[in-house]
């Protein structure tokens, strides 16, 4: 027989009493650690992502490759500080009742944390990094951060290398250049040589030589 709306609003209701009652237990065994949250409120926490810098990368290296076009054989890749807002923070549970924080609840900027010191105070370094982006690869837990200056030091560090590949490539890809063009020239000039040497028919003398025989009578 199905409950009444009365009787779901009633369970509801002791469902939400229950959650609050647990959520106070929690709140009062861990207020130093959320307090930290709480101190973090409307000051930016970052992320860092490695991404193409041409979007449609695997785009043009089909188009290329379908067209017989040289091309690079793997996209250009550069790093990229994600910046999140704190704009809210909230005791909560999850669903096998264990206490977490959520941070900006509800948007596309959700992070959920464990109780305990903010997992967003990583210290920048390139290992760090390096798990960060591992963990971006593979779906595993997203790294914060908060030291920008630190942050932004490392990432514009790692894209100035980038960036030197780069300039090695397009100084590969310049010679090559100089190359082409240099056959051109080189063309024209022989082209130019064969025809002073057989187009000049005016300057042709012709010599005849005639000999005469006198007969002595």
């Amino acid at each position: 027989m199905a409950k009444s709306v009365a009787e779901s609003n009633k369970e509801i209701k002791m469902v939400k009493e229950q959650v609050s009652a647990l959520l106070k237990q929690y709140a009062a065994k861990n207020r130093v650690a959320l307090s930290a949250y709480g101190a973090a409120f409307g000051r930016q926490v970052f992320a860092v992502r490695e991404e193409n810098t041409d979007l449609k990368a695997l785009v043009s290296f089909r188009e290329a490759n379908s067209n017989n076009v040289p091309f690079v054989n793997r996209p250009i890749k550069h790093f990229v500080i994600k910046r999140i807002d704190i704009m809210k923070a909230e005791l909560a549970l999850t669903a096998n009742d264990k206490p977490v924080i959520i941070i900006n609840g509800g948007t596309d900027n959700e992070i959920t944390c464990n109780i305990g010191k903010p997992e967003f105070d990583r210290k920048v370094d390139s290992n760090s990094i390096r798990e960060a982006m591992e963990n971006q690869k593979n779906g595993g837990n997203q790294i914060y951060f908060k030291d920008l200056d630190h942050l932004t030091a490392e990432i514009n560090r790692l894209n100035a290398d980038n960036d030197k590949d780069i300039v090695n490539l397009i100084e590969y890809l310049q010679n090559q250049h100089k190359v082409l063009q240099q056959d051109a020239i080189q063309n024209n000039a022989d082209l130019n040589q064969y025809h002073s040497e057989t187009d000049n028919t005016d300057s042709l003398e012709t010599v005849v030589n005639v000999t005469v025989n006198q007969e002595e009578g």
